[in-house]
């Protein structure tokens, strides 16, 4: 089943089952984090429409591709939320649904008349969203972009942090109480 989302309030009613099922998904980044998607949307997104494809099986969620359509050089474009300030865009989808999905979102893509160019960016260099083709005259891109960087640590977060200079960790335990002072804070 495939629900669209077209209104921030259903977007915020979804966030915990979202935030749930993306945090299952093997090497998810905050990028694909509902927090960091309807923070982007909430300062970016005012002249966009919301056009958040949620793929449904039994009912579970097993993939999200928040998107939104806008106007840009007198064409209609389908853009993921995040695009331009985000590092990665990979929607996040259960590895075991991917084909269902990618057929799924073919066919929406194939059906749907709103859009001219659906161009998407900062995906991951194995994306399966790059064999979409919709069959329509329309042009499609999903272009992988450039790798992450990331650093594996290969002792604890506690380990790491003793280890830095006594300057940086002090600075870390300031800033984590002014952090604290407006909200919990917690660090994986």
């Amino acid at each position: 089943m495939l629900e669209i989302i077209d209104n921030f309030v259903r977007l915020t009613e979804i966030e915990p089952e979202w935030s749930s099922f993306a945090r299952k998904i093997p090497g998810v980044t905050p990028f694909q984090l509902p927090q960091w998607l309807q923070t982007w949307w909430a300062h970016f997104g005012k002249n966009g429409q919301l056009h958040v494809l949620v793929f449904r099986e039994s009912g579970a969620m097993v993939g999200i591709v928040p998107c939104f359509r806008h106007q840009w050089n007198g064409l209609r474009q389908i853009t993921l939320i995040g695009s331009g300030i985000s590092d990665y865009l990979e929607p996040a989808i259960d590895l075991q649904h991917v084909l269902g999905i990618v057929d799924r979102l073919r066919s929406h893509l194939e059906s749907d008349p709103d859009w001219d160019v659906c161009d998407w960016q900062d995906l991951s260099a194995d994306t399966p969203f790059v064999g979409i083709k919709p069959e329509r005259n329309f042009e499609f891109a999903a272009k992988p972009d450039i790798s992450c960087s990331e650093i594996r640590l290969s002792e604890t977060f506690d380990e790491f942090r003793n280890a830095r200079p006594k300057d940086l960790k002090r600075n870390l335990s300031r800033y984590r109480r002014k952090a604290e002072a407006m909200g919990s804070v917690q660090f994986e």
